[in-house]
């Protein structure tokens, strides 16, 4: 059998660079603490850089992703709201590690898991947008995440991984 037939073709990976994650618990019945957090960051000026969550009253806990350089300013904000900051768990850093387009493939996210899983690259969460698959790993394990995956889809070739060549801050707004 020819390995390169059991490749999913896919048109690219894009790597970001080192995030922290923040898990929020949701009380059962409620996005309230999300919604709190969202005003938060913005009111502090901080982008999210992914952020997932699941229905009302499910146990898994919202997932957001800051840059590192935003972490003290989120930590010492949250200090000041001792009910959210109770509900709010800071990781080690995280990469996203997206595959796009996914094209609805179901066998393309089995594939990716499996690979993973396989390698024993730990993923921490995942989210699927109307083109890519984005994976949450160990910045740790982003690269062999990566090589990985490369091994397991069929690329364009000479295909590279995008990485980030900007960084998007806000900035107060004057009037």
């Amino acid at each position: 059998m020819d390995l390169i037939q059991d490749k999913i073709a896919i048109n690219g990976l894009k790597l970001s660079e080192a995030l922290i994650p923040m898990w929020v618990r949701l009380p059962r019945g409620s996005h309230a603490p999300v919604s709190r957090i969202c005003r938060i960051l913005s009111e502090i000026q901080v982008n999210l850089a992914y952020m997932t969550t699941s229905g009302v009253g499910s146990p898994q806990p919202a997932v957001c992703c800051i840059d590192p350089e935003d972490h003290p300013k989120v930590e010492a904000r949250l200090a000041q709201d001792a009910e959210l900051r109770a509900l709010v768990t800071f990781g080690d850093p995280v990469g996203l590690l997206s595959l796009f387009p996914h094209r609805a493939n179901l066998k393309l996210l089995g594939v990716a898991l499996a690979a993973l899983n396989e390698s024993g690259v730990t993923i921490h969460g995942l989210a699927s947008s109307i083109a890519a698959l984005t994976f949450i790993v160990d910045f740790d394990d982003l690269e062999k995440a990566a090589t990985i995956l490369q091994h397991s889809m069929l690329l364009p070739q000479e295909h590279q991984p995008m990485r980030p060549e900007f960084k998007v801050r806000q900035e107060g707004i004057s009037r």
